[in-house]
């Protein structure tokens, strides 16, 4: 199996959330296809910002040698895809991660189809659940492998769950919505589509706003006084102090970040009962807490009714555990060869519920 990889630096994303990209290159040792020529200066800042080798990388040189290769993947999102040049004549199996998919959707949607794009990576199943995605990306139905985010080795648990407060911590960007004639452009069909919505964000924007009441149950560190980020906290060290880390899955519909760091910091995920969750076997009451979608109300019933049973949420913990060891930066690297692997076989399917469990949820590490 010859793979691919074209632009390999594009995926160095901040705080790290992609480096399970680089425990798959340093492993599987993917050909590497640098496009356009300018960039290998860019690959050349990525591998000594991660210590990366070098030399011994094997290099495709022109997409005309691309067909020695079975698969081609590429990890540039369509933030950047006005800039990136996708493969027309290779005939081998194409994968792309569109990441973050509200930047320049018409124009991605447009060169997928121009070059033939088999499948696409997402954060989730964009294809079932966000309905901007179908509207313009509907030809991808059952063609959008849900992809985790993952974990980096930085968080992990450093404090025993018992003697953590009996609080929910909550964390996160918080950026107003604007008017599409105020937004960027390659923002604007995203902006128009969710017109009317204040914040991406609605728990998180919610709790916000009524934190002044929610302080024996919650500890924000949401920005504060029209700020849009709060950089002045360390993420696993929070994540540790409490019981509780609160989730938002966005208008967008997708776990964030936070639902894999938090989990492996041994704090328990309270997050909606969109099914969003279950593609990586999140299932309210048996590894996590859920309530109603959008509804910041029993968002706080559910993390008021979870700290007052302790026994019911140890056990919760120890699933969640459980399910939380599978996304590690190194286990998605390696899933990721395995992924391609399915679709070269034809395995669709399978590749389509590949984070599912489809065994015992409920084994408590020892």
């Amino acid at each position: 199996m010859k793979i691919v990889f074209q632009n390999p630096h594009m995926a160095d994303q901040p705080f790290g959330i992609h480096n399970y990209v680089i425990h798959y290159l340093l492993k599987y040792r993917p050909y590497i296809y640098i496009t356009p020529g300018r960039r290998y200066a860019r690959w050349l800042q990525f591998l000594v910002k991660n210590r990366l080798p070098l030399a011994g990388w094997r290099y495709i040189l022109s997409e005309s040698q691309l067909n020695q290769c079975d698969a081609w993947l590429c990890f540039s999102g369509t933030c950047a895809i006005i800039h990136e040049p996708l493969p027309l004549k290779f005939k081998g199996l194409k994968i792309y991660h569109v990441m973050d998919y509200s930047y320049s959707t018409k124009v991605a949607a447009s060169k997928f189809n121009e070059a033939g794009v088999d499948y696409l990576l997402g954060y989730s199943r964009h294809d079932q659940f966000c309905e901007y995605f179908k509207g313009i990306l509907g030809n991808y139905k059952n063609r959008v492998i849900p992809w985790p985010f993952g974990y980096g080795k930085r968080f992990h648990v450093k404090s025993a769950f018992t003697s953590r407060s009996h609080k929910c911590s909550v964390m996160g960007a918080l950026v107003p919505m604007k008017k599409a004639e105020d937004g960027p452009e390659e923002l604007k069909d995203y902006l128009k589509y969710f017109e009317g919505n204040a914040y991406a964000h609605t728990i998180r924007a919610a709790i916000s706003g009524n934190i002044e009441h929610l302080g024996d149950l919650i500890e924000s560190y949401l920005p504060r006084h029209h700020a849009t980020k709060n950089l002045a906290y360390d993420s696993p060290t929070e994540l540790n102090r409490h019981q509780l880390f609160l989730n938002d899955d966005s208008i967008m519909h997708y776990p964030p970040a936070r639902t894999y760091e938090g989990s492996a910091c041994g704090a328990v995920m309270v997050c909606s009962d969109y099914p969003c969750y279950e593609d990586f076997s999140w299932k309210g009451g048996l590894n996590c807490i859920t309530h109603k979608y959008g509804d910041v109300d029993d968002c706080v019933r559910a993390i008021r009714a979870a700290l007052a049973d302790q026994q019911k949420l140890a056990r919760v913990q120890q699933c969640s555990m459980f399910n939380s060891k599978r996304f590690s930066h190194a286990n998605i690297g390696d899933r990721l060869n395995a992924l391609i692997e399915l679709l070269l076989k034809g395995k669709s399917s399978e590749a389509l519920n590949m984070w599912r469990v489809s065994g015992n949820l409920q084994k408590p590490l020892n």
